[in-house]
């Protein structure tokens, strides 16, 4: 069962007139824990996603630095490089 699922489970059993209040207040517990998990999970894929972006841009800065030297054919490479490290990292 997914997520989504799981959560609508536990959503009903929160709010069940069927239920005693320890089950209520248990599913309403799992509820929070399963919220915060999933907004743990969120943050450490901004943050995996964030720190990405900063590696990108220091090897573009290095790439940008080698144009300015007059190296193009080393600076193309190691950005085509780059391009297909990125795109494979976000597969």
């Amino acid at each position: 069962m997914g997520y989504q699922e799981e959560r609508g489970r536990l959503e009903e059993l929160a709010t069940s007139d069927d239920v005693t209040q320890e089950q209520r207040d248990a599913a309403a517990e799992v509820l929070l824990k399963l919220f915060d998990d999933q907004i743990g999970a969120i943050l450490n894929k901004m943050k995996a996603r964030t720190q990405e972006y900063n590696a990108f841009i220091s090897k573009l800065k290095g790439v940008v630095g080698k144009i300015e030297a007059n190296q193009i054919t080393d600076a193309m490479a190691e950005m085509d490089k780059t391009v297909t490290n990125i795109n494979n990292a976000a597969e």
